[in-house]
């Protein structure tokens, strides 16, 4: 019998490690951008518990989405617009809040000084992503004539653009102030729609439904580092500087740049909303897609 239960012991106890470690929260970050850093001072501030959650990183929005929709990961921070990309193919993934805002410009070669310089040129964007969207609502609204250049991750539009085969590229900090000393910031979003939501978080609706308050808890932690951020500025500066392994200018200027504000709100929803109506004119969408299907308000 001794030689039966020992076993049976080892089984059982391994069982429940496997148990408890599948309650761990899975979430996706897309780890060269600075949109997981109310997550990072999280788990430094001790507002959350690194123990309760798994950490995915990814280089591109298109990746970590790809493991939000194949239950790779729970929850993730990324681009809107894969989200509603997702609803348009009816797959179990909602908004459940707004994240990262402001974070976006257009940056260009040194001789190209004005936005109407632009016109006729090439401007390299992620396809499908917020700043393919964005550079198409810039360009709609100052009437520029520009020719869209693709790209499937960050590394190959940054060297499409030093190698001088595109005119700009629109990027997010703090990877356009590396950029920058030898090309031109030319035009920031933010001028044309100031406090927009660029990042969001996103849950599978498997998770929305079955660990609501654990999602409660997670946003209660963003939250209290989204406050931070905006009242402790100098120290946040000091701590992207350790994390991103970031020159202090850069990450000052990364920060300034950068809105962090946990929110679900009319005007987040209706810019969102917008920007999905330049979507469904590029054929990004495979249909109308109604705010209803995208986001789901955590009570």
């Amino acid at each position: 019998m001794k030689y039966f239960l020992f076993p049976l012991m080892i089984l059982l106890l391994g069982s429940f490690g496997c148990e408890k470690h599948e309650t761990r929260l899975r979430i996706g970050i897309i780890k060269p951008s600075l949109n997981h850093l109310p997550l990072d001072i999280a788990f430094q501030y001790e507002y959350l518990s690194p123990a309760d959650y798994e950490i995915h990183e990814f280089l591109s929005g298109w990746e970590t989405n790809e493991a939000l929709i194949n239950d790779k990961v729970d929850l993730a921070i990324l681009p809107f617009t894969y989200i509603w990309l997702d609803a348009a193919k009816d797959r179990s993934i909602r908004i459940i809040s707004c994240l990262e805002r402001e974070s976006d410009a257009l940056i260009c070669q040194p001789d190209i000084q004005s936005l109407q310089e632009l016109n006729n040129k090439s401007i390299g964007v992620l396809k499908a992503s917020t700043l393919d969207i964005f550079t198409e609502a810039v360009c709609e609204k100052y009437s520029l004539q520009a020719e869209i250049i693709y790209f499937r991750t960050p590394l190959d539009m940054a060297s499409a653009l030093s190698a001088g085969e595109v005119d700009a590229i629109c990027f997010y900090v703090p990877s356009l102030f590396h950029l920058h000393p030898f090309f031109n910031i030319l035009h920031w979003i933010a001028r044309d729609f100031p406090r927009h939501p660029c990042c969001d978080l996103a849950a599978s609706e498997k998770v929305i439904y079955s660990r609501k308050e654990d999602l409660k808890k997670i946003m209660a932690g963003l939250a209290r580092s989204c406050e931070f951020i905006a009242r402790n500025p100098d120290s946040v500066y000091a701590l992207v500087q350790i994390l991103f392994s970031l020159e202090p200018d850069i990450a000052r200027k990364s920060v300034e740049k950068t809105v962090y504000h946990l929110a679900l709100s009319t005007e987040d929803i209706l810019f969102e909303t917008k920007m999905a109506e330049i979507m469904q004119s590029r054929k990004y969408l495979d249909r109308t897609v109604a705010a209803e299907e995208v986001f789901y308000e955590i009570r």
